[in-house]
């Protein structure tokens, strides 16, 4: 089953947020009164022959707190694609969240990026933790937030800065003490070579292969997944697939493959050193899994390099447009123009290009005995003659990453 669900907010695009609000240290009551009346005793004073009347209970607190504040944890995966800033490359999303109450907001927005920058296309945030409470979010590229950036009172009042989406996420999906990912997918109007505040239509023709057979229309939306992290099976691998690939359905979206024969060149290609191998050579991860969906987690046999040729350089992962043809040889899927890149298996991430970020520890290339993985897949799939007028920078082509869920940092 795949818990799915979608929110939509008619207010330009739509998106989630992550935060952390505290208010823990104030009491329903009155400050520093104990509602059990203190240490008197109900008798007369001073007249009974007996024991003392006083009371013999000690308050334990200064104060009565009330039950603990409940929490949970979230995080923002950013699936976006085509938002540009003025150079034309790839522009992240500033956060802000706002305290909601039945989808209007409550006070002035807090920006929740403001140290860690616009999460980027492409980007996962850290978790964090937040009341469970009812939250209004609006995400904005830097540039419509201004410099230095800051959240509006309202980010649907007139005159507001044009945010990329805005989505009340309600209290009954952030259950006590969860894990969850939100996901914002979709497409935005005047984005991927559209303008005059349409959608970009970034199907092929008909007759084209593959024919997905209508416009791709779907605008900015966020997915709300709640994240189980149930420890795999001893030695097993859990993982799941997020696609939020746009216009890769119709046909029915991806199947993810591996083939241990693929080998990882230095320039990003890969070279199938098993081709016409017998069909138990590629092994289809998911299959079917379509735009706007993540599959539940499942346990596998861990994947680690193979070894072959050189040790640490084996093996790979790719993606297919499916078809009846399941996992194709490698080679020929990217002759079709059905696949990815391949996603090599390594024992070390590879080196990081220069001018580039180092890669987030989470993003690992092998999935690992004992872990919890989600493969996000994102972008847009194009014809080669689009590429110029829909994508000319090259940034939103289709891609993937392994994401270990569970990946904790060293000190």
């Amino acid at each position: 089953m795949r818990k799915n669900r979608f929110l939509v907010l008619a207010v330009t695009l739509a998106l989630g947020a992550w935060g952390c609000d505290d208010n823990s240290d104030t009491d329903a009551g009155p400050p520093g009164v104990d509602s059990g009346g203190g240490g008197t005793d109900a008798g007369p004073d001073g007249t009974d022959s007996g024991p003392d009347m006083t009371d013999a209970g000690v308050d334990a607190g200064e104060s009565d707190a009330g039950p603990p504040p409940e929490t949970f944890e979230i995080r923002l995966a950013n699936n976006l694609p085509g938002l540009v800033d003025g150079s034309g490359e790839a522009a992240g999303l500033h956060v802000c969240r706002y305290i909601s109450f039945m989808g209007a907001s409550v006070g002035g927005g807090t920006l929740l990026t403001g140290t860690l920058g616009p999460v980027p296309f492409r980007g996962v945030s850290p978790r964090l933790s937040a009341l469970v409470s009812e939250y209004l979010v609006a995400m904005y590229t830097p540039e419509n937030l201004g410099t230095p950036a800051a959240c509006p009172d309202d980010p649907v009042a007139m005159g507001a800065p044009t945010a990329a989406i805005v989505a009340v996420v309600p209290q009954d999906m952030l259950p006590a003490d969860s894990q969850i990912t939100l996901l914002v997918t979709g497409v935005g109007p005047d984005t991927l070579g559209a303008s005059g505040g349409a959608l970009p239509s970034l199907c092929n023709d008909a007759g084209a292969a593959p024919t997905f057979g209508a416009l791709c229309t779907a605008e900015a939306q966020l997915l709300i997944i709640e994240d189980d992290q149930t420890a795999p099976a001893a030695g097993m691998a859990r993982f799941r697939v997020s696609n939020q690939v746009v216009n890769s359905t119709p046909p029915s979206g991806f199947t993810v493959c591996y083939d241990p024969g693929l080998v990882p060149m230095p320039d990003g290609s890969c070279v199938d050193t098993t081709p016409m191998a017998v069909a138990t050579d590629q092994v289809a991860l998911a299959t079917a899994v379509t735009y706007g969906t993540v599959t539940d987690y499942e346990d596998r046999a861990p994947i680690a390099p193979t070894d072959m040729p050189a040790a640490g350089s084996g093996g790979g992962i790719y993606l297919h447009l499916e078809d009846t043809m399941g996992c194709p040889d490698f080679t020929a899927a990217v002759a079709a123009g059905g696949s990815s890149a391949c996603y090599p298996m390594l024992a070390a991430a590879p080196p990081t290009p220069m001018g580039e970020d180092p890669l987030p520890g989470n993003v690992r290339f092998e999935l690992e005995a004992d872990t919890i993985n989600t493969i996000f897949i994102s972008g847009i799939v194009y014809r080669p003659d689009q590429a110029a007028t829909v994508d000319p920078m090259g940034d939103f082509g289709p891609s993937f990453f392994v994401w270990q869920d569970d990946f904790v940092a060293a000190p």
